[in-house]
C-alpha cells in the first residue's frame, strides 16, 4: 500500500518547521493506525493560501493529484484538510476523489475514510466555510 502525506504552510515564516512538524503528525496518525511509514511519500508547498487562485501555483499539492489520478496511492494522511484546500468547492471535489478511488484518507482532527458516514464531514466543512467566508478574511 502506497502512503502519502501532505503539508502546506502559507507563509514564508518558519516554514520549515512548520512542514516538519505536519510531515510527523502525519506519521503519529499512521502509525496509530497500523502503518508503516518507511517508504511515505511526502508532498508539500510553502508560502501559498489553500485558496482556489493558488491552487494550480502549488506544485507539490499538483504532484499529489497527479500521482493519485495515476493510481500510486493507497493513504493520503493530513494533519487538517484545511491544508489541501480552503476551497469549498475543491473539498467536495477532493471527497469525490476519495471515494471514486477508494483510498484511505486520514487527517488528525478526526476525518477516516474507512468510517461510516466519513462523508457527514463534507458538510460540516462546508458550513465552516461559509461561516469564514462571511467575515474571517483568512487566507492560509
Amino acid at each position: 500500500m502506497k502512503i502519502a502525506a501532505y503539508a502546506r504552510c502559507a507563509t514564508y515564516s518558519q516554514w520549515e518547521v512548520a512542514i516538519e512538524d505536519q510531515f510527523r503528525r502525519c506519521e503519529l496518525i499512521a502509525r496509530q493506525n497500523g502503518i508503516d511509514v518507511s517508504h511515505m511519500m511526502k508532498y508539500y508547498d510553502n508560502g501559498l493560501s489553500g485558496s482556489s487562485k493558488y491552487t494550480l501555483k502549488r506544485q507539490g499539492y499538483q504532484s499529489l493529484l497527479t500521482a493519485w489520478e495515476h493510481g500510486d496511492l493507497g493513504v493520503l494522511i493530513v494533519t487538517d484538510i484545511s491544508r489541501l484546500s480552503r476551497d469549498f468547492r475543491e473539498r467536495a471535489e477532493l471527497a469525490n476523489r476519495i471515494e471514486r478511488t477508494g483510498i484511505w484518507f486520514l487527517t488528525a482532527d478526526g476525518v477516516d475514510s474507512r468510517l461510516p458516514n466519513w462523508q457527514r464531514y463534507r458538510l460540516s466543512t462546508v458550513v465552516q466555510l461559509l461561516g469564514s467566508a462571511s467575515g474571517s478574511g483568512r487566507h492560509t
